[in-house]
């Protein structure tokens, strides 16, 4: 489906994440690829990204996943080099309350 016919469906912004084409005819990459999407779509929690859809398109293999505003801690990282305790506290209880949740699910990353 078009990413706008699909934005004009759902009236969301969403992220795409697309298998490195290096990998996209090993049948054991794409088998994790679609695993991970297919186990994902399963969580639902305030602090894990929900992935919408999966699927490939002239073996290009993808995951739609809902859009966050923002950047990736290794991003924040990158650029800030150090966190205050004060910022990072919070960051850090939401990532394992994630965590947490995906493997009371039987989901690991």
């Amino acid at each position: 489906m078009p990413q706008q016919q699909l934005e004009q469906e759902v009236h969301e912004p969403f992220a795409v994440q697309v298998l490195r084409q290096r990998f996209s005819t090993d049948p054991e990459a794409i088998g994790r690829f679609n695993k991970e999407a297919q186990e994902g779509m399963k969580l639902r929690h305030t602090n894990i990204v929900q992935i919408v859809d999966f699927g490939n398109a002239e073996k290009q293999y993808y995951m739609l996943m809902e859009y966050v505003e923002g950047s990736n801690l290794r991003d924040l990282l990158k650029i800030r080099q150090r966190i205050d305790q004060t910022v990072a506290l919070p960051m850090m209880l939401g990532l394992s309350r994630g965590l947490k949740y995906s493997h009371d699910q039987g989901v690991t990353h």
